[in-house]
């Protein structure tokens, strides 16, 4: 059985996969850009308190040593059309899935502080 969201992380989750997918294939490719704009872009059309509610679920998500596998259930049961793989770097141990939902969570973290 897959994790429990929030409906607001499920929308994120959404809009994140889709994000990936749509992007301009005719670019050059910056990760870690491409991340932080589709991240940005999902969301963009929250308020504080859902903020706050994505930021409980992910929080649980994202707790312990198993986190890894816990969000790749999560992902792998929402049927999305990309996938985050592990890096080739061998000193980088957590997983593409953690990379990716932790900078969520910073994004979140930063968005609920203000300007």
């Amino acid at each position: 059985m897959s994790p429990s969201i929030s409906e607001e992380l499920e929308s994120v989750c959404l809009a994140i996969d889709l994000g990936f997918y749509y992007k301009d294939s005719n670019a050059v490719i910056d990760m870690d850009a491409l991340l932080a704009q589709v991240i940005a872009k999902a969301l963009s059309p929250w308020d504080a308190a859902e903020l706050s509610t994505m930021k409980v679920s992910l929080d649980e998500l994202l707790r312990g040593d198993r986190a890894a596998e816990r969000l790749t259930k999560m992902w792998m049961a929402r049927k999305p059309l990309v996938t985050f793989w592990e890096g080739t770097d061998p000193n980088v141990e957590r997983r593409g899935v953690e990379y990716v939902f932790e900078k969520l969570r910073a994004a979140i973290e930063e968005k609920l502080a203000g300007p």
